[in-house]
C-alpha cells in the first residue's frame, strides 16, 4: 500500500520519475537577461535551477508527438524568483512546430500568501484558461534543486507543502525524453566552460569569491538544517501513512473464517518487539540478464505492516521495461505500472509504504519488446521495518479496527444464532411428532400386512373352491357317472383330498 497523504495521480507521476517535474519551463528572456543576472549568484550555489532547463526547451523543434497540443505551467516562489513559466507544446505559437516557453510574474496575492497555492493563477494564455492547465508549484529554488538532485523526497515535499500540483498528470510523463536531452545539453555546456564566471577581475573578483564562499557556507548550514527537517518530515509522513493504513485495516476473510482464534490475533500483533531488529533487509543483484522477448520477476515477501520499501534500478547500455505490483489475498495492486525506462542513462528509484500484509512485491523487468538484445540489470531493494513507536501505535489501531469487525460479526452471529436456534427447536418438535406418527404408522402397517396375508390365502382358497365347484356343475359328480374300470386321472387326487 502507498502513502495515504499522497494523491493517487501525483503519487503515480512521481513514482515513475522524480525528474519529470523539472521538465516544465523556459524563458523567452534568454541567458544573460536582466532577470538571469539578478539570480546569477543563486544559480552558482545550486546544481539545477528552472532557467537551466527551461532555456533549453525554448525553440525545440519538432514538437514530440506525445506532447503535441499540450500547454503546461510551472511556478517557483520564495522571493528570489517568484516566476511562472508557460510550456507551450500546442504547435500554434512561434513558427508552428516548435516549443515556445514564456515567463510571467506571479501575482502579488500568490507571493504574499503563507500557504501553498492549490491551483494555477487566474488569467489567459492565448486561448487557454490558466486555471485548466496542468500545473506544478515549487516553494522556492532550493526545493526545486533538492528534489532534482534527490536530496528531498517528493513525498515529503508534497506532504509538507513545498510543492503543489493540479490538473492532468499525463503531459508531465511525456516530457521525460525532452528533459533528459535538455539536461545533457546543459551538462555538456558546463564541461565546455560555461557557468557564468563573469568579467570581474582583481579585487572585485576576489571580493565576489569571498562573498560567494560565505554564501555557500551559509547555504551548507541551511542545507544541514533543512536535511534534518526533511528527515523529521519524512518520518512524520511515514508515521501518518502507517497510521492511515492501520486505520483502514480489515482482517482478511481467511483469518476471520479460521477455526482458531490466534491467526487473527497474530495479524493484529504484528512483529514481536522481542525479535525486533531495526536493520533493513537489502536485496541486491548485479548484471542480471533479462533474455530477449522475456521477463524477469523478482519477488520480495513483506510480512511486517508499515515497512518502507526503497528501490534503485539500473540497466546496462539499453532501456528496459520496469514495474512493481503487490499481490495479496484480496487481489493485486499496481504500485508502478510497467513502462520502458532509460535506466541506462539515469537510475530509476522509488519509495513506498506497505500497509497490508502479508504481500508479495513483484519487481518485473520486461524485455519482451526486444527481438535482438538481451538486457542486463542491477537492482537494490531495501525493506526497512517500522519503528517501535509505529509498531505499538499500529497494534492499537489494528486492534481497534479488528475489534469493531469481530464485535459486529459476533452481533450478527448472535442474531443469526437466535433465529437458527428457534428453527432448530421447531424442527426437533416436528421430528418428534413425525417419529410418533411413524411409530403409529408402523403399527398400522403391521396390522395391514397381517390382514393382507390372511386375505391373500383366503382368496387363493376360494379360487380353488370355485374351480372345483364349477367343474362339478359342468361335468357332474364322479360317482354319478358310469365309467367302467377307468377313473379320471384328474379326479383321483380330488377324491383323495375330499
Amino acid at each position: 500500500m502507498k502513502i495515504k497523504k499522497w494523491p493517487n495521480k501525483v503519487r503515480r507521476f512521481f513514482s515513475i520519475n522524480k525528474k519529470q517535474l523539472k521538465k516544465d519551463g523556459g524563458s523567452t528572456d534568454g541567458p544573460g537577461s536582466e532577470l538571469d543576472q539578478q539570480h546569477a549568484s543563486k544559480k552558482k550555489q545550486l546544481a539545477w535551477t528552472p532557467d537551466d532547463i527551461f532555456d533549453e526547451f525554448h525553440g525545440t523543434s519538432p514538437i514530440p508527438p506525445e506532447m503535441k497540443g499540450y500547454v503546461l505551467l510551472v511556478e517557483v516562489g520564495g522571493g528570489e524568483v517568484d516566476q511562472g513559466w508557460v510550456l507551450d507544446y500546442s504547435g500554434t505559437s512561434g513558427s508552428g512546430d516548435e516549443v515556445v516557453v514564456a515567463r510571467y510574474d506571479l501575482p502579488q496575492s500568490r507571493i504574499k500568501g503563507k500557504k501553498a497555492p492549490s491551483s494555477p493563477p487566474p488569467g489567459m494564455y492565448n486561448t487557454y484558461d490558466l486555471k485548466t492547465l496542468p500545473w506544478i508549484w515549487y516553494k522556492d529554488l532550493k526545493v526545486f534543486n533538492k528534489i532534482e538532485t534527490g536530496k528531498l523526497s517528493d513525498m515529503v515535499a508534497f506532504v509538507t507543502g513545498r510543492i503543489a500540483v493540479a490538473g492532468e498528470m499525463k503531459p508531465w510523463e511525456g516530457l521525460d525524453a525532452s528533459w533528459k536531452e535538455a539536461k545533457d545539453r546543459v551538462t555538456e555546456k558546463r564541461k565546455l566552460g560555461g557557468g557564468g564566471a563573469g568579467d570581474n577581475d582583481g579585487g572585485e573578483e576576489e571580493e565576489e569569491e569571498e562573498e560567494e564562499a560565505e554564501e555557500e557556507d551559509n547555504a551548507d548550514d541551511d542545507d544541514v538544517e533543512e536535511d534534518k527537517e526533511d528527515a523529521e518530515a519524512e518520518a512524520k509522513a511515514i508515521a501518518e501513512a502507517t497510521a492511515s493504513a492501520d486505520k483502514s485495516y480489515v482482517p482478511p476473510t481467511s483469518l476471520l473464517n479460521s477455526p482458531s482464534p490466534y491467526p487473527l490475533i497474530r495479524s493484529v500483533d504484528g512483529m514481536s518487539l522481542k525479535k525486533y531488529n531495526p536493520a533493513p533487509s537489502v536485496f541486491t543483484a548485479r548484471s542480471v540478464p533479462v533474455p530477449l522477448r522475456g521477463k524477469l520477476n523478482v519477488p520480495i515477501h513483506v510480512t511486517i505492516g508499515g515497512s518502507v520499501v526503497e528501490y534503485t534500478v539500473e540497466s546496462e547500455d539499453y532501456d528496459v521495461g520496469f514495474g512493481v505490483v503487490a499481490e495479496r489475498e484480496e487481489g493485486v495492486t499496481v504500485v508502478t505500472p510497467i513502462d520502458r525506462v532509460d535506466a541506462h542513462v539515469q537510475a530509476v528509484s522509488g519509495k513506498f509504504l506497505v500497509g497490508t500484509v502479508p504481500c508479495a512485491l513483484i519487481f518485473t523487468f520486461d524485455n519482451e519488446y526486444s527481438w535482438f538484445r538481451e538486457k542486463k540489470i542491477t537492482y537494490q531493494i531495501t525493506v526497512s521495518p517500522p519503528t517501535k513507536e509505529n509498531i505499538i501505535s499500529g497494534r492499537k489501531l489494528r486492534a481497534t479496527k479488528a475489534l469493531a469487525v469481530v464485535s459486529e460479526d459476533r452481533a450478527s452471529a448472535d442474531e443469526r444464532l437466535e433465529v437458527v436456534s428457534e428453527k432448530r427447536e421447531q424442527l426437533v418438535q416436528d421430528v418428534e411428532r413425525l417419529e410418533k406418527e411413524l411409530e403409529e404408522k408402523k403399527k398400522s402397517l403391521g396390522v395391514v400386512e397381517k390382514e393382507e396375508g390372511w386375505l391373500q390365502k383366503r382368496v387363493q382358497l376360494r379360487s380353488v373352491q370355485e374351480d372345483l365347484l364349477n367343474r362339478r356343475l359342468a361335468n357332474g359328480w364322479e360317482d354319478e357317472n358310469e365309467v367302467e374300470g377307468v377313473i379320471d386321472e384328474e379326479e383321483s387326487p380330488e377324491r383323495a383330498e375330499v
